[in-house]
């Protein structure tokens, strides 16, 4: 009996299902950026991929769709300008931006301006949550920000301030007493719509609850951090989902005399107390809805009875030094590292190009097989390692060749200025299910996306390869910039020690409806060659130093884009239809295009026995059906011989 209990416990065990390997690579992302210290500031998103890759990026607020041909192990900048940032409160703004890809990769974006910079790691929309904690610090007399983005169309998202908390949730004299008693908001969002929410107080602690997954963006538009200096703060939170118990607590930089970073402990459960222990020997108990900050200057293992939400928090410049300034990092717990991590560290804020590192992580067992670290630390009391790498400039591809993960952080410092955020790291699937994969409907070759319980499919252009990389989109323009901005920058990168720099997308091609501007002078104070020969890749690169000419845009320019005239008329339908009659058909069409939520196979699922494709549903389909025989068969056998057993006897009397 004990054999075929093993046999029925083991078959047990293999039927249970893992879950998704999902982490920081996808197909979709959904980002916006906030308010900052001035609108002198502009904003950028870098696209790194390991795979040969058509991007599209998608900005309704100025009505253009970008195309890109990226190959593998590569980046792209996008630089946009400062009108896309979301400024107004309590309104729901069309400013969040869409990125889609016919391969996984990685988004980054980054809110750039002179002596006040940082930037965050996007979340997939598959990663996406619908319970937020939100996360920064506070300094008196500075204002908090929350960043709401839609994902999909009629999303409520209800907003939970604590107690004594001064948080500006309406535009109407009854802010005052809806948040003396209720300290409740509810908002309503569509896709591409983002919310701004403003606090007096302290935003650690508010919670999100939303009907439909969102993205959340939390910080400040400038803050000090027990200094007089202060900087950009933004994070895309993490879902509440994607919390851990285990963590390495790594400073980024010390310079000076102490310690420069503070680690933000918050309680992310529901429970009363949490037990904290470090491997210092320190013990902290931490309470429902509280945080604890704790400076830190070597690096840490911290382990928790519970969940818990772990940020990293830079100070300001001291007098000791004035190199780097506040930004805020997630810490990614160490059961949510990842294999592979690609970063573009070519980081340039007003001319000025960051001292970028990255932070490596890992059991000291894996440490050892990363091929590309040659030092490390160990940690006292701990079974993990620390490594700092320099990477200034450099477009680095780091890989697990053990199939062992390890965590990756980054930052970069300059006089006055700093970023930080991590560059990579797992999550959860908001199914658990992978739409994609068991819906094979996307046809001709139409890229599949999950958002919430359901998946679309998006028809991609794929852009021709070249060596230019130049954008290319619906109106054949390239994103208008009504301030002082620098070209997007494709790296290519071979190898991790060698930094190299290929081509200006953009730089020699004219834009419509500019040129004719009075004004407008597009004169370069450079000389740009027309081509520029890219080794090959399997050759040694030089580095190749392009100074970028600063190009000014008078300031009434709108961040409009012409009538494009390649639209083609529909001659079959009448031209004199009222607005009225579109509308009302247009709903027809709504009406016709609607799928049930009843029908969709997330739902259906749970329902009814659905016929799954995959070959190890089907081999875990078949060893549970020889697990059935063998425990019925021995049931049987034994009842067989116990039936025979009388016989036997009383044949053996006679």
């Amino acid at each position: 009996m004990t054999f075929l209990n093993c046999i029925a416990i083991c078959g047990l065990m293999m039927t249970v299902s893992k879950g998704l390997d999902v982490d920081h690579h996808g197909n979709f992302f959904m980002l916006a950026f906030m308010k900052t210290f001035s609108n002198r500031s502009k904003n950028q998103i870098i696209i790194t991929t390991q795979h040969d890759v058509d991007i599209e990026i998608k900005i309704p607020f100025l009505n253009q769709i970008l195309h890109y041909h990226l190959p593998a192990v590569s980046s792209q900048h996008v630089n946009l300008d400062y009108t896309t940032s979301v400024t107004s409160e309590n309104i729901a703004e069309t400013k969040a931006i869409s990125v889609l890809s016919s391969s996984p990769v990685s988004v980054y974006g980054m809110s750039l301006e002179a002596n006040s910079s940082d930037g965050y790691l996007a979340i997939p929309v598959k990663a996406l949550f619908t319970k937020y904690l939100v996360y920064s610090y506070h300094a008196n007399g500075f204002i908090g920000q929350i960043g709401l983005i839609g994902v999909e169309n009629g999303t409520s998202v209800d907003v939970t301030v604590t107690a004594g908390s001064s948080c500006y949730l309406n535009n109407d004299a009854l802010n005052n007493i809806l948040q003396s008693i209720l300290d409740f908001k509810t908002h309503y969002i569509n896709e591409y719509q983002v919310i701004r929410i403003t606090c007096e107080t302290d935003i650690t602690g508010i919670l999100i609850n939303s009907n439909k997954p969102i993205a959340v963006l939390t910080g400040h538009a400038c803050l000090p951090v027990s200094g007089t200096t202060c900087d950009h703060l933004v994070e895309m939170a993490v879902p509440s989902n994607a919390h851990g118990s285990s963590y390495v607590l790594m400073p980024s930089m010390n310079v000076g005399s102490g310690s420069n970073s503070i680690f933000r402990i918050v309680h992310g459960g529901s429970l009363g107390t949490i037990d904290l222990m470090f491997s210092s020997g320190d013990t902290r108990t931490l309470y429902r809805g509280r945080f604890l900050d704790i400076p830190i200057s070597e690096p840490v293992c911290l382990e928790s009875s519970n969940d818990i939400l772990v940020i990293e928090i830079m100070r300001s410049a001291s007098d000791d030094s004035f190199v780097g300034d506040p930004f805020i990092s997630t810490v990614p717990p160490t059961n949510m590292f990842t294999l592979s991590y690609t970063l573009d560290s070519m980081v340039v804020s007003n001319g000025r190009q960051f001292q970028s590192y990255v932070s490596i992580i890992a059991s000291v067992n894996t440490m050892q097989r990363l091929n590309f670290v040659d030092n490390f630390s160990n940690i006292s009391d701990c079974d993990f390692a620390t490594a700092t790498l320099p990477v200034h400039g450099q477009l680095i591809n780091l890989e697990s060749s053990s199939d062992m993960p390890f965590g990756m952080m980054t930052y970069g410092v300059l006089v006055g200025e700093s970023y930080g955020f991590p560059v990579g790291r797992k999550f959860k699937d908001y199914t658990d299910i992978d739409e994609c994969e068991s819906n094979t409907t996307c046809p001709n070759g139409d890229v599949c996306v999950e958002i919430g319980l359901s998946y679309r499919c998006y028809s991609l252009i794929q852009v021709p390869t070249d060596t230019t990389q130049t954008p290319t989109d619906a109106s054949t323009q390239e994103p208008v910039n009504a301030t002082t901005q620098e070209p997007g920058v494709t790296t290519h990168q071979v190898d991790t020690s060698i930094r190299t720099t290929t081509l200006i997308p953009g730089i020699n091609q004219p834009i419509p409806g500019l040129t004719s501007l009075p004004g407008v002078d597009l004169t370069l104070n450079t000389t740009v060659p027309l081509e520029i020969n890219v080794p090959e890749l399997n050759s040694t690169l030089p580095d190749v130093n392009i100074s970028v000419p600063m190009i000014s845009l008078p300031a009434e320019l709108l961040p409009t884009l012409p009538t494009p005239s390649n639209i083609c008329a529909c001659t079959c339908l009448p031209g004199n239809r009222s607005m009225d009659d579109i509308f009302e058909e247009a709903k027809v069409l709504q009406e016709e295009l609607t799928v049930e939520h009843e029908v969709l196979s997330a739902n259906v699922r749970k329902k009814i026995s659905v016929q799954d494709e995959r070959p190890s549903a089907s081999g875990i389909g078949y060893i549970g059906v020889v697990v059935l025989i063998l425990v019925f068969g021995s049931i049987i056998a034994l009842d067989i011989l116990t039936c025979a057993m009388p016989k036997r006897v009383k044949k053996s009397q006679t």
